[in-house]
């Protein structure tokens, strides 16, 4: 009887098989183990792969590619099945008890740690085969999930690797040309740069737009083009060349044709299928647009401006992109996403931030319905208007728009002033116009918040969150726009009304909501905004102040509820201690001396109200919430803008040491030259100073002036007494020479009448003589006679003439005379006018003397600022040289401790030395008696005393030997202890001289002690 066929066993069977594959020398025998092996792996995956995987991927070597026939050319069939074996043992059964990661994993390490295996799956690549590469891309594919930076390697080492898989994309056949995309997507979703470049340089971005557009662009495409986006996002994502290479090969032009596909078609009804592969795909091709504009790439302001720029008459992508943001026919997702995008172009651009605003948008409200007129449906068209109007319509509720896309117009708002301090102080102005103006609060940020949560319509508790953030742009760190923010005041004082500052307003609405328990939102938002106002300022802090006690009283009511009650509940509850002790932390960081509620009184209200602990326990709760602590994720919170967050972390340990800070200290302004903490009582007094000396500086300028003015008067005086004795004195001069001249003039006249009368009368005289010689002989007597009655006549004559010569020598003397007294009072005059001059030289000294003395009082000014800087570096000094001379003093102290712990092991050991000497001292004595008195015994004992002797020696050797140690040690602290003492006095420390007598006492009395011991040993 013949016997039943043996029950095959699976494994038995894989056994047999792979064992056949390794062993089988003829095609048809490794095909047929082949197809055995196939009807395995499924279920057997791991059987199969331990046993037959390496002769697998031989058969892809040998039978696949041909390289052992000189033929050159592989078989097709065996091909076919190795791969599908392969595929088989890559994603088996999931109900086989076999499947398992592991197998795959081991799999494709098998295939990666060799570089020809993974260029044999290449290169089938060139095959034309249909299976052939569409199982080596599925292979490829497999190997690449398991072991992703491995299979990049082998595919950057293999001999054109990156371009036969590139060159897959144009394949004809839609299933090979969809697995090379995802093999493409899967290796470059892992950060290869160089894998990144070679595939870019393929002309891959060529490939990707026109298979874009054969899939039937954004509007028509399905997940073929997701699959396109997701590789061109990765190619670009953090590659500064291949960003380059996209701008400069024109794929800028194909990118704003892709965004115009995209556009949504008014009156158009698609399928819902359809619509949502659209929404998708505009959704990633945002997504790759944002890619291009990551902050801190090199690449980011190039690609800004690129994409702001209008190209051969085509429209910017920012403006296609705000298209998809106001365009009421987008999804949600699809604007906010475009929201996002605009963000993400102009955000630290400030060419782009002040140009943005000139752009015009459809009003994000929703037109009225279309009407019909004469049976035609006529649609409204929305009117265009500014694009930050829109955003504030967004922003402020005017619209129902979803809180994602309020959220984005926040952030885009917020863009637009991001780092520019001009456009900063614009926005602001602008707002505080139209608030005094009387804008509604759906256009004005300031108006919303001023205005207050309460009334009807007021259920937006978003729009007060939003209206915060967007206002504490323009005023973070900006001392110009707080000031601008605290002149909003409202109320006239003219009219009798009670005058309310902005910032009193806010306080109110925080202490409304606060008292009867509003949203926490609206808290958070007045709370975020109030810290940003007050930080870093105190005339702000002195404002809130005024009238702050109820609202104080609250803040710490609030700020002591912390995570032990129930505000812990709810998670935007359990924010408001922390802020609330942010907001006491910054009031009392920067209260002043002279604020409404002084320092010296806010810091016990603090501790007693609210106490250290639950100060700092509050502050670690803010610190340690999600919306803080994980602020980098996106979408976390609204609540919080991203300049409050890492405000708030970087000055968290500020915070915390601010109510430890003395009431004494207060802070500087931020934009001083000495920023920094100042002691105001110090600062109060040195003011005083100052002001005294200003005082005494300007009633010495008062003095001056008036002097400078006598002084002056004085000069125009002497100046007007000189200008007329000028003229006197021309007067004078020219009478006096008037005078002269007719006096010199009447003086040559009567001269010369008298000369003529003179030679006249003398002529007469000698005619008359000579008539008398003639006649003299006739009348001798008549003639004597008449000759001397003539001669007295003559000399009668001649003493009138001389009588007349001293009448005109008189009026000379007197013309002279006066002449010589007009000159004397002249001179006068002009000393008088020297002196006068002298006097004015020594006035106008008298004013530089008091013009030197005014610089030297300003020189002494600032020698006193520069002093009291001394001064302040000399504490700082005095505080290091105290701690350091604090630190010498604790490791004097503990040098001391451990000298006098080693002086007592010292002694301890001296005792021990002692006692050894004694016991051996004794030993002898009792050696000699029994040497006394027995002979016999002498020798035993004699051997025996040596011994101990010998044995008292080594001890007493280590003994001498420890105290020789001891003593370096000792030798070492002492070096030590002088090197303290001299630091000491250096630092200025006194040393006294009974300590180094005590000390020198010790050393010598420790030195005897060891000479003794030496000499005891």
């Amino acid at each position: 009887m013949l016997k039943a066929p043996q029950k095959q066993n699976a494994d038995n069977t894989i056994t047999t098989l792979s064992a056949r594959l390794s062993s089988a020398t003829l095609l048809e025998d490794r095909r047929a183990s082949i197809l055995g092996l196939r009807s395995f792996a499924k279920q057997y995956p791991a059987s199969v792969a331990s046993g037959s995987l390496r002769g697998l991927i031989a058969c892809l070597r040998t039978d696949g590619l041909g390289l052992g026939k000189e033929e050159g050319e592989g078989d097709v069939d065996t091909l076919r099945i190795v791969l599908e074996t392969l595929l088989m043992l890559f994603h088996p059964d999931e109900n086989s008890a076999e499947a398992s990661e592991d197998v795959a994993l081991w799999m494709a390490d098998e295939f990666s740690q060799r570089q020809d295996n993974i260029a044999i799956l290449v290169q089938l690549l060139e095959s034309t085969d249909y299976y052939a590469r569409l199982y080596s891309l599925e292979l490829l594919h497999a190997v690449a999930s398991a072991r992703p930076e491995r299979t990049q390697e082998c595919i950057l080492l293999a001999p054109l690797g990156t371009a036969r898989l590139v060159t897959a994309l144009d394949d004809s056949r839609d299933t090979v040309r969809n697995a090379a995309l995802l093999l493409l997507t899967d290796l470059t979703i892992v950060s290869q740069s160089e894998l990144q470049k070679l595939i870019a340089f393929e002309d891959i971005f060529s490939r990707l737009f026109n298979l874009i557009s054969i899939e039937g662009g954004l509007s028509d495409g399905g997940i073929v083009v997701q699959d396109c986006l997701a590789l061109l996002a990765n190619l670009i994502r953090h590659s500064a060349s291949n960003q380059t290479l996209f701008r400069e090969s024109g794929c800028v032009r194909r990118l704003v044709e892709l965004l115009q596909q995209g556009a949504p078609v008014s009156g158009a009804e698609n399928a819902e299928w359809n619509r949502s592969n659209k929404e998708k795909n505009v959704w990633g091709l945002l997504a790759v647009i944002r890619l291009f504009l990551e902050r801190g790439e090199p690449q980011t302001k190039t690609n800004q401006e690129v994409f702001c720029r209008r190209d051969r008459g085509q429209p910017a992508v920012i403006e296609l992109v705000l298209d998809f943001a106001f365009d009421l026919a987008c999804a949600p997702p699809v604007r906010t996403s475009a929201l996002k995008t605009c963000v993400a172009i102009i955000q630290g651009n400030s060419p782009l931030q002040e140009s943005f605003v000139v752009f015009q948008v459809c009003s994000p409200v929703a037109p009225p319905p279309p009407t019909a007129t004469n049976g035609t449906s006529h649609r409204a068209v929305p009117p265009r208007i500014y694009i930050v109007e829109a955003l504030l319509s967004i922003v402020l509720g005017v619209t129902d728009d979803s809180i994602d896309i309020r959220s984005a117009a926040c952030e885009l708002i917020q863009a637009y002033m991001f780092g520019h301090d001009l456009l900063k102080r614009r926005f602001l102005e602008r707002a505080i116009e139209g608030h005094r103006g009387g804008e509604p609060e759906t256009a004005n940020v300031l108006t919303t918040l001023l205005s207050g949560p309460y009334g009807p319509g007021k259920n937006d508790t978003l729009r007060f969150v939003f209206a915060a953030n967007i206002l504490s742009q323009p005023l973070s760190a900006d001392a110009g726009a707080k000031a601008l923010l605290m002149s909003v005041v409202e109320g006239d004082a003219a009219q009798g009304e009670d005058v309310v500052t902005a910032i009193q307003t806010l306080s109110s609405h925080l202490l409304a909501c606060l008292q009867n328990d509003l949203d926490p939102k609206i808290v958070i938002a007045y709370l975020t905004l109030l810290i940003t106002i007050l930080f870093e300022s105190s005339p702000a802090v002195s404002d809130f102040l005024s009238e702050g006690s109820p609202t104080i009283n609250a803040l710490l009511t609030t700020a002591g509820s912390t995570a032990t009650s129930s505000f812990a509940n709810e998670s935007e509850r359990s924010l408001l201690p922390g802020l609330c002790a942010v907001v006491l932390g910054t009031i009392y960081e920067f209260s002043t001396k002279d604020s409404p509620i002084p320092r010296r009184t806010l810091q016990p209200l603090l501790l007693s109200r609210l106490g250290r602990q639950r100060y700092f326990s509050a502050l670690a709760q803010l610190r340690q919430h999600p919306y803080i602590r994980d602020s980098d994720v996106e979408g976390n919170s609204m609540l919080f803008d991203s300049i409050f967050v890492e405000w708030f972390k970087d000055d968290f340990s500020r915070l915390k040491r601010a109510i430890d800070r003395d009431p004494g200290l207060e802070v500087l302004p931020s934009d001083s030259a000495n920023a920094g903490f100042v002691d105001r009582d110090v600062l109060d007094n040195l003011t005083q100073q100052v002001e005294r000396q200003t005082a005494a500086l300007r009633s010495t300028e008062t003095a001056l002036q008036d002097e400078t003015k006598k002084a002056e008067a004085v000069q125009r005086r002497l100046e007007a007494e000189i200008g007329r004795l000028s003229k006197v004195n021309e007067a004078l001069q020219a009478d006096a020479g008037s005078e002269v001249e007719k006096v010199q003039q009447a003086h040559r006249a009567s001269t010369q009448y008298l000369q003529e009368e003179h030679a006249n009368i003398i002529a007469q005289l000698q005619h008359e003589h000579a008539a008398e010689l003639r006649k003299h002989s006739e009348e001798r007597e008549r003639l004597a006679t008449a000759s001397r009655k003539q001669q007295d006549d003559h000399e009668r004559q001649a003493a009138e003439f001389l009588k007349r010569q001293d009448e005109h020598a008189e009026i000379s003397a007197q013309f002279e005379q006066r002449d010589r007294e007009n000159t004397t009072r002249l001179r006068a005059e002009q000393d008088a006018h020297a002196e006068a001059a002298e006097q004015l030289r020594r006035e106008r000294e008298c004013v530089a003397e008091l013009q030197r003395y005014r610089s030297e009082l300003e020189q002494t000014a600032t020698r006193l600022e520069s002093a009291n800087e001394q001064l302040a570096e000399l504490r700082e000094h005095q505080d290091d040289r105290e701690r350091a001379l604090t630190r010498l003093k604790l490791d004097y102290q503990a040098q001391t401790t451990d000298l006098r712990t080693r002086q007592t092991a010292i002694d301890t050991l001296t005792a021990q030395l002692e006692a050894a000497q004694h016991e051996l001292t004794s030993h002898s004595q009792r050696a000699r008696a029994v040497l006394e008195k027995s002979e016999q015994e002498a020798e035993r004992l004699l051997g025996a005393a040596k011994l101990d002797a010998e044995k008292a020696r080594e001890e007493a050797r280590a003994a001498r030997l420890e105290l020789e140690d001891m003593l370096m040690v000792m030798a070492d602290i002492e070096a030590k202890r002088d090197g303290y003492r001299e630091r000491l006095r250096r630092v200025g420390e006194v040393v006294s001289d009974e300590e180094e007598e005590e000390e020198e006492a010790e050393e010598r009395e420790n030195g005897e002690e060891a000479k003794e011991s030496e000499g005891v040993v």
